[in-house]
């Protein structure tokens, strides 16, 4: 196995965060000012509701009706003070058995609702329960009828159960919407860093060769030809670009004609090496993608040195992961590469696959900065199961892949 101390280079964790905050915001309250007017219109229609029948009995029910209506709004802010306060107005009119409640207790359904709407099914049970016990007691003291009671009881029960289960069903839809809405929300964070990443690998990381090439054969003492070898893979190169950039827009093109079906959460375009003449856009090995990598840096100046160890036989996808893995390591190696440093590529293929670069730092870098590569591989190998592990030692840049080893079909 081959060991490596460096710091590890982490996926995005913004599907977990964007998930657990849609979760909380899912379980909020409504904002102040909309509660309030609900609370208070919900208020108003029970007292509307409520006091016209109390005024024909006297001045204590209508008293009674007005703060169970006012309790009734006020639960729907804070159900459990509303619910207690209902609760606290009934059971006081219990021993007064002249005083009529009547579509007052109307309040009670609403605290019961508003409490299993905020998933305190306890509660909710606990209040319906304490809210039904004062008038059945009532109608007991008054003298009705066993029938009546028994009525009324029933009746009671069944608007209280209906009431929790209203609550409880309501509160798992909006739950179940916001989980909804949480997961288009990250599927659509995934596809953006899915299109940044085939950017990156495709016009991004050509662009920068193009440049670093057009550069290179400015500084060379003996002037640029027509022939020149230099001309031929910037021309190679910028071909490519536009064919991978045109493969990349076609894919987006079709997704958009195909509106209202699934949001895949990643792009796959097969990634095509720089070909030489003579040699595959696609390495049929890893030992052509390591060969294929050294060719290209020594053609750019640098020392390399390869090793394969193991059974050169991955299947079709661990390879093209890894094909992508080494161009951009070898895009950051001529970004930043020092050419008096030999630079080593070791893989070694067991059940799973490991792959190590080393290469020298350049005390004097070209202009042109980093971008996001690094971060691209890490997601692909972590959607892949794999991982990526980088970091700097004196003027030594080491990066270490590790991967399942699939094999190919055979």
């Amino acid at each position: 196995m081959i060991g490596v101390t460096v710091g590890r280079v982490s996926a995005p964790a913004a599907r977990l965060q964007s998930t657990a905050g849609a979760r909380r915001r899912s379980e909020a309250a409504p904002g102040p000012l909309g509660g309030w007017v609900s609370a208070a219109l919900i208020a108003l229609l029970l007292v509307v509701a409520s006091t016209p029948l109390a005024a024909q009995e006297n001045a204590a029910s209508v008293a009674v009706a007005v703060i169970l209506s006012l309790s009734g709004g006020l639960s729907l802010r804070y159900p459990v003070l509303g619910a207690s306060l209902i609760g606290v107005v009934m059971t006081m009119t219990f021993p007064g058995r002249d005083i009529h409640i009547g579509t007052g207790a109307l309040a009670s359904p609403i605290a019961v609702v508003a409490l299993a709407a905020r998933g305190h099914l306890p509660a909710a049970l606990a209040m319906a329960a304490w809210h039904v016990i004062p008038i059945t007691a009532v109608s007991v003291l008054r003298g009705d009828e066993g029938q009546h009671i028994v009525a009324q009881l029933m009746h009671w029960l069944a608007l209280q159960g209906a009431a929790v289960l209203g609550g409880t069903w309501g509160r798992s839809l909006v739950l179940r919407a916001g989980a909804e809405r949480a997961r288009r929300f990250s599927d659509l964070a995934e596809q953006r860093r899915a299109i940044a990443r085939e950017l990156h690998d495709s016009g991004v990381r050509a662009m920068t060769q193009v440049v670093m090439l057009a550069e290179n054969g400015a500084r060379r003492p003996r002037p640029v030809t027509t022939g020149n070898a230099d001309l031929t893979r910037i021309s190679a190169t910028a071909r490519q670009a536009t064919e991978e950039m045109r493969k990349l827009l076609e894919m987006l093109r079709a997704r958009d004609e195909q509106a209202g079906g699934p949001i895949e959460p990643a792009l796959h375009l097969p990634h095509p090496i720089p070909a030489r003449s003579g040699q595959d856009a696609f390495p049929p090995s890893l030992a052509a993608a390591l060969e294929a990598t050294r060719l290209r840096l020594a053609a750019d100046g640098f020392t390399v040195r390869t090793g394969l160890e193991g059974a050169d036989q991955l299947s079709r996808s661990t390879l093209t992961l890894l094909t992508r893995c080494l161009a951009e390591i070898e895009a950051n190696v001529l970004l930043h590469g020092d050419r008096g440093t030999p630079v080593t590529l070791l893989a070694e293929i067991t059940e799973a696959v490991e792959l190590v670069v080393l290469n020298g730092v350049a005390e004097d870098p070209l202009r042109l900065q980093g971008g996001s590569g690094l971060a691209g591989m890490s997601e692909r190998l972590v959607a892949a199961g794999g991982t990526v592990e980088a970091g700097q030692e004196g003027r030594i840049f080491l990066t270490h892949i590790e991967i399942p080893g699939e094999r190919a079909a055979e």
